[in-house]
């Protein structure tokens, strides 16, 4: 998860003044949150990351650093939380 702080909407605000890259990374993880999902899968776990965000976040994610089973987002399957479709198809119950 993004360390706390992060504001999303203000970082896309900010991309239109750069390149139009998402501009949140690596950096704006939690420290243990990639060593954390990497020992989950180790276990066997399936990682799915999926959330509320625009499909480029998609690449920004992947980008990160995750190794993970599927990287989501609400954008790319039309659909937003509290949808309990989205909730099914991200694997939440």
């Amino acid at each position: 998860s993004f360390r706390p702080g992060l504001d999303i909407k203000t970082a896309y605000a900010e991309q239109a003044e750069t390149d139009g890259r998402i501009i949140f990374g690596k950096d704006d993880l939690y420290p243990d949150a990639l060593p954390c999902l990497a020992s989950l899968r180790e276990r066997g776990f399936e990682i799915g990351i999926a959330g509320n965000q625009p499909a480029e976040a998609e690449d920004a994610l992947r980008e990160c650093g995750f190794t993970a089973d599927f990287v989501a987002s609400s954008a790319r399957w039309s659909m937003a939380e509290p949808s309990p479709v989205f909730s099914r198809r991200s694997g939440r119950r």
